[in-house]
């Protein structure tokens, strides 16, 4: 594949309304990935030894290397991206994610209000720990030798996400008292009246506060995004986001359905094979992940890759237009082989999943119309709490 932008001129039309998808004459240029995974399998594993032995501190300059390495190999019009965080930045805010993370991985052994307090903190932080990381991760980012930046501060996060994160602590917080409740009342009939109650609750307040939450997060990132004094700007619909959602819904219903079949007839199967070696811990795990796992991600790419393409689709960007076709089975079968590869290669294989899944990405985008030489600032910005929070907690961001 060639390095260079490729220019590509084609038949095409304007919809009714005067809205050009695509129009003559107008240049397309492909973003590819030149590293491979050797490379960076050889700063992965080192950065993941130093990073135990130092027990952790070398984590910060690790992500620096990571990003830079995959940044440094993304090009676009025959000029690559950059990363230029601070690890001692990276650092300070990856020690209150630490701790954040601890309160709620690990607080339920000791009370089980720790969990659920540090949840709620993270519910009523988000719009901050948003501003904060991606404020952080753009203003460090560069292409052209020009900075890209996130103009929202955290007043204007909330402003924009503070009704969302209210309905989502509500929903929690009914949610948790729900369960205690059941735990506490009728403990022998807990489990099968707690998985139906409180999935049809979830079910119920999914549809009420998802789609609302990811419209509203993706209208801000998108919106305040800034590539040196330029705005990227996105029209977006929330009735886009619930159509796609409730199409999720129905997909995901379909793979639970599915799943309850295939686990009786495999998991019988098996044992019919395997014996009493089945009812282990190993067996279960086997089919739990070799079954239940792909069909939980499917509905997550079927939701994932039409809201990304929707979304990228709508961005503009200074006469510029987004194309991105991503397709389900494709995202899919990536997500799942590269989860069966990180698996069977205790590990060893995931910067080569990290890799797959990024060169994947950019073969569905394009960019059409014509890059100029565009002005700003090259100053970043270091305060981090807000990205090493998200990504202790697999928060996307949408970046």
């Amino acid at each position: 594949m060639s390095l260079d932008s490729v220019s590509i001129y084609a038949n095409q039309f304007k919809l009714e309304g005067g809205d050009p998808i695509e129009d003559r004459d107008i240049k397309v240029h492909h973003p590819v990935f030149v590293g491979n995974a050797s490379e960076y399998f050889h700063i992965w594993v080192v950065n993941t030894l130093l990073s135990l032995v130092t027990l952790g501190i070398w984590s910060a300059w690790a992500t620096v290397r990571n990003r830079r390495y995959l940044y440094g190999n993304t090009e676009l019009a025959g000029n690559r991206f950059d990363f230029h965080g601070n690890p001692l930045a990276i650092l300070r805010g990856r020690v209150l994610a630490v701790i954040f993370f601890s309160a709620y991985a690990l607080g339920g052994d000791f009370n089980f209000l720790i969990p659920a307090i540090a949840f709620s903190l993270l519910i009523i932080l988000f719009p901050w720990i948003l501003s904060s990381a991606m404020r952080f991760r753009l203003s460090n980012t560069s292409w052209r030798n020009l900075r890209f930046d996130f103009s929202a501060t955290a007043r204007v996060a909330y402003s924009a996400l503070g009704f969302p994160m209210f309905l989502v602590l509500v929903a929690y917080g009914l949610f948790f008292m729900q369960s205690q409740w059941l735990l506490g009342e009728q403990p022998e009939s807990f489990s099968m009246r707690t998985v139906w109650v409180n999935g049809l609750y979830f079910l119920l307040a999914s549809f009420a506060v998802i789609p609302l939450t990811i419209y509203r997060i993706r209208n801000l990132t998108i919106n305040h995004t800034c590539y040196g004094d330029h705005d990227f700007t996105a029209e977006l619909a929330l009735g886009r986001f619930l159509l796609i959602f409730g199409q999720s819904i129905l997909v995901a219903l379909a793979a639970i359905i599915l799943a309850v079949f295939l686990f009786g007839a495999i998991a019988g199967g098996l044992y019919a094979m395997l014996g009493a070696a089945i009812t282990g811990k190993f067996g279960i795990f086997v089919v739990i992940y070799f079954l239940l796992i792909p069909l939980y991600l499917f509905p997550y790419a079927a939701w994932k890759v039409a809201t990304t393409n929707y979304v990228v689709c709508a961005t503009r960007f200074e006469g510029l237009q987004f194309k991105m076709k991503m397709n389900i089975w494709s995202y899919w079968w990536v997500m799942v082989s590269n989860a069966l590869a990180a698996v069977c290669s205790l590990g060893l294989a995931i910067p080569w999943t990290q890799i797959r899944m990024l060169e994947y990405k950019l073969s569905c985008l394009t960019i059409h119309g014509e890059l100029q030489t565009y002005h700003g600032s090259n100053v970043g910005k270091n305060s981090t709490t807000g990205d090493e929070i998200g990504d202790a907690f697999d928060i996307d961001f949408g970046f």
